[in-house]
């Protein structure tokens, strides 16, 4: 279980990402690259989103969990 004194609140790992090491017990020398919600992540998102709406013939608003 992730202890929350574990979570980074600098600006440049926000922003440039933070390598980080996941459970090496269970997954040895795994690392994963992890940023903060930018504005860029969540325009990158909404766009995604909004192409799969379109493709499913749903509104933008109202995608569904599954199709």
């Amino acid at each position: 279980m992730v202890k929350l004194s574990e979570f980074v609140t600098d600006p440049r790992a926000m922003l440039d990402g933070m390598w980080v090491r996941v459970d090496p017990a269970k997954y040895g020398e795994l690392e994963i690259l992890s940023c903060g919600f930018t504005d860029e992540m969540l325009d990158a998102r909404a766009e995604l989103e909004w192409a799969a709406a379109d493709r499913l013939g749903v509104d933008r608003n109202r995608l569904p969990n599954e199709a």
